[in-house]
């Protein structure tokens, strides 16, 4: 009788590199459970195309730390975050942006003492990419005192093949690297100890000069813009980025700043995509096109859109299709069944809708809200979710 052990190496990797979906992680740690062969395989798959949850960063490494002749191969990096417990999401913005501390995350007291040779590792990478000496000492010690940016600055560092980082699934306060891309500090309240990471100077540029796709943090609990139109980041110091996807708050609302996307996206984008669009994403992509329309961004093929409610406008977002088609621009959009934010999803909203698991998603968010005797707090129904593709010449794509 045939059985799967029968399969040759090469069909049984094919078979574990194309598990997708929400439990992709538990269907492969399932996979190892079925022999020693398939354990080997699928624990090769889990670490060379991670997608972790950030609570889970320090078993990621230190399993790392034992197979790091595959840290080359990893490609491609997911993480996603669960707010539960930290913070304080029950202030309004402004109450959020004037607390005066990013929460930390310390370890255990007896953490360390029970992975001592994981501990070791770390202060051998430390030392190895610390530009100062002083910022080693830092960093060594944010191993105790603030675990969040100190595993993530040796993640980074020890993945010199990374390309892919999706991370829109998380809180901005816990990437600290990004404090370095903040336009005018004087007009951004934050905590203060958000951008005092020195020791993490050395990470920045390395992603800067590597990554050729990002999917930027969607939370920004904590971060407040007096006014809320100026610019918020600068990524043009990506010189190889072709993929951004950033979330609304990134690229300001109307009035819109000055400099507009000029000022905000690197030359070299090819693909753009919005993430919980609000109204403000329509004048924002015209914006674009007319920069497009005086010989900026040359390689920006595609705009994608994903609308954070179906109550944006739908009718202005289609007069986008007349705009894209001017300048040869694709355009995508996506008006979700419910109302959806990217925190509620629990993950990336554009990986759900690669993996094509998103409506289920929505249903479970929709049943979430549902209020007094079933009916929905804040909306009644869930709706079909409304999808429109144009192609580069304004023609409507099959979807």
């Amino acid at each position: 009788m045939a059985s799967i052990n029968n399969l040759p190496d090469e069909l049984l990797h094919c078979i574990a590199k194309n598990s997708e979906g929400r439990f992709r992680n538990t269907d492969l740690a399932n996979l190892s459970l079925v022999s020693r062969r398939l354990t080997a395989i699928a624990q090769e798959v889990l670490i060379c195309d991670p997608r972790l949850q950030l609570g889970q960063i320090h078993n990621y490494l230190r399993t790392l730390s034992h197979h790091m002749s595959w840290a080359p191969k990893i490609q491609r990096l997911e993480i996603w975050s669960n707010l539960e417990n930290r913070g304080q999401p029950e202030l309004n913005a402004l109450g959020r942006a004037l607390v005066r501390r990013v929460p930390r995350v310390e370890a255990a007291q007896d953490f360390w003492l029970s992975n001592t040779e994981f501990f070791d590792w770390c202060l051998s990478t430390i030392t190895q990419h610390a530009s100062h000496s002083l910022y080693e000492l830092e960093w060594g010690r944010a191993l105790n005192s603030d675990m969040v940016p100190a595993f993530l600055g040796i993640l980074f560092v020890s993945l010199p093949g990374l390309k892919e980082l999706k991370i829109s699934a998380t809180w901005l306060m816990d990437f600290r690297i990004f404090s370095g891309l903040l336009v005018d500090t004087g007009r951004i309240m934050m905590p203060f100890n958000w951008d005092q990471v020195d020791f993490l100077a050395s990470v920045l540029p390395l992603l800067q000069s590597r990554l050729e796709t990002l999917e930027f943090p969607t939370n920004n609990r904590y971060l407040y813009s007096v006014p809320s139109s100026i610019e918020w980041f600068d990524f043009r110091t990506f010189t190889t980025l072709t993929h951004l996807s950033l979330p609304m708050f990134v690229l300001g609302s109307t009035p819109r700043a000055l400099n507009g996307p000029v000022a905000i996206l690197p030359p070299s984008l090819e693909l753009l995509r919005i993430t919980e669009g609000t109204k403000d994403a329509v004048p924002f992509v015209k914006s674009l096109c007319r920069e497009i329309n005086k010989g900026k961004f040359p390689s920006l093929k595609r705009v994608k859109i994903f609308f954070g409610t179906q109550k944006a406008n739908i009718n202005d977002a289609r007069d986008l299709k007349l705009a894209c088609g001017d300048v040869k621009l694709g355009l995508f959009m996506y008006f979700p069944g419910v109302d959806l934010t990217t925190e509620e999803a629990g993950r990336s909203l554009w990986s759900l809708k690669e993996e094509r698991v998103l409506w289920e998603v929505e249903g479970m968010v929709h049943k979430r809200k549902m209020g007094v005797f079933g009916v929905p707090q804040h909306q009644r129904k869930i709706y079909e979710p409304v999808e429109y593709e144009w192609d580069v010449d304004g023609d409507i794509e099959m979807l």
